[in-house]
């Protein structure tokens, strides 16, 4: 697991997100940044973005 987060960040994938998935990992959500706040906080964009994505989708 640890050389595939390594070649996410080689990748430049992680540029513009501080976010990333683990797949076969139900719970498996791994958020990062300068301090806990900051990791904390992507982890509260995110998860406003997929309720709001989720209420469209039921309100049509």
């Amino acid at each position: 697991m640890a050389m595939a987060v390594e070649q996410l960040f080689q990748s430049g994938k992680l540029a513009q997100t501080s976010l990333f998935t683990l797949l076969g990992h139900e719970d498996g959500v791994i958020a990062f940044g300068r301090n806990m706040k900051e990791a904390a906080w992507e982890l509260v964009k995110h998860l406003s973005l997929a309720i709001r994505i989720e209420q469209q989708r039921i309100n049509r």
